[in-house]
């Protein structure tokens, strides 16, 4: 289907296209065992990408806890990007994008959040994935690079990522500037955001 804009009556609003902090905090204590806080970012480095994960004390303080390879790697620069790395609280899963090998990870959280174990790392359906979003079991990443698309894939019962075939959609153009992309509607729609066309694309 052609790409189009989102007429003014149906625009997400603001706050469902705001990046989350991939933090667990004292309302995720069901999820992630009773005082247990982290916060999960990526190295995006050259030689292996990695998930660094820090533990959050209650006054914000962050201590370095360990990191965990993706089996991918970055590019070592800025994405200029929102979204790289995200968790699904219910299935405890964290996704992982991986610029530099064109690919994207899954994690399995553990009970207490205290570890990631990686379940797998597939083609992302492009060039320089970027942000990458979930709904159930549903998996849309966003590639930036080449004449950029988005992809879709599915979750496993292993927490694994297989592709959906002819998920692949173009952008609204070849030099897009891809930022975010994010579910919408209650996973009805997924929403992207275009920094060079000043677009939100759906």
């Amino acid at each position: 289907k052609e790409t189009q804009l989102i007429p003014g009556s149906e625009k997400a609003k603001p706050d469902e296209l705001t990046e989350k902090v991939k933090a667990t905090d004292d309302n995720d204590a069901g999820n992630f065992g009773p005082g247990n806080k982290h916060v999960y970012i990526l190295s995006n480095e050259v030689s292996s990408n990695v998930v660094l994960a820090y533990r959050r004390a209650s006054n914000g303080t962050l201590t370095f806890s360990t990191s965990y390879t993706t089996g991918g790697t970055g590019t070592g620069g800025g994405l200029g990007n929102q979204g790289a790395v995200i968790i699904d609280e219910g299935r405890r899963i964290l996704l992982a994008v991986n610029p530099g090998s064109n690919s994207i990870s899954s994690f399995k959280i553990t009970a207490n959040g205290d570890e990631l174990s990686l379940k797998s790392t597939v083609p992302s359906g492009g060039m320089r994935p970027v942000s990458i979003t979930v709904h159930g079991n549903i998996v849309y990443v966003l590639n930036a690079g080449g004449n950029g698309n988005i992809s879709g894939f599915k979750l496993n019962n292993n927490n694994q990522l297989t592709a959906i075939p002819n998920s692949t959609r173009p952008l609204s153009s070849t030099t897009a500037g891809a930022a975010q992309i994010s579910f919408v509607n209650n996973g009805k729609v997924v929403a992207i955001t275009e920094k060079a066309t000043n677009k939100i694309i759906t």
